[in-house]
């Protein structure tokens, strides 16, 4: 499975709460192990605020499952999900460029997450238990931020988005 995107994408993010927007993909049933990358440029004075997600990876039991769950415990048989949630330090720190979400085997804790920034390697965790059954696989990659409490125009740009059950590099 390797999927591309085809054009770029600009994102602006008006003022309010909860302001945000997403391009979300499925790739039904779903696979045991996902690598995506894309290229994404945040405009110079952009300002996530107090709080900002960036992408979700999904394991869900149908397209909606997962979604909206907040505050709700995945019961390892119904969903899992995870987000690269970048903190940038008022524009510091570069933004991310690739992640990587390994289900566990059912049983184990051998699930994995990675992600890098420009081709290095940057945070790998690993022995998570994601699941209790192998029925349940990552179905679903969603792109976009959100921010809680946005106080001004907001720009991002993503670029070259793919999605690929094998590693993707540069």
């Amino acid at each position: 499975m390797c999927t591309r995107a085809v054009a770029s994408w600009k994102l602006p993010l008006f003022p309010g709460k909860d302001a945000g927007g997403m391009a979300r993909i499925w790739f039904m049933p779903g696979f045991d192990k996902v690598h995506v990358r894309w290229y994404c440029k945040f405009d110079a004075n952009f300002d996530q605020g107090n709080l900002m997600h960036l992408n979700k990876l999904i394991a869900g039991i149908g397209h909606w499952s997962g979604y909206g769950a907040a505050g709700r415990r995945p019961s390892g048989f119904d969903f899992f999900r995870t987000s690269l949630d970048s903190w940038r330090d008022w524009g510091r720190n570069p933004p991310p460029g690739e992640m990587m979400l390994k289900a566990n085997m059912a049983g184990m804790n051998n699930g994995e997450q990675a992600f890098w920034i420009n081709g290095k390697l940057v945070g790998h965790f690993k022995n998570i238990t994601w699941r209790y059954t192998n029925d349940l696989k990552i179905n679903s990659f969603s792109l976009g931020p959100y921010i809680h409490d946005n106080k001004k125009v907001n720009r991002v740009w993503f670029d070259d988005v793919v999605v690929s059950a094998g590693y993707i590099g540069l």
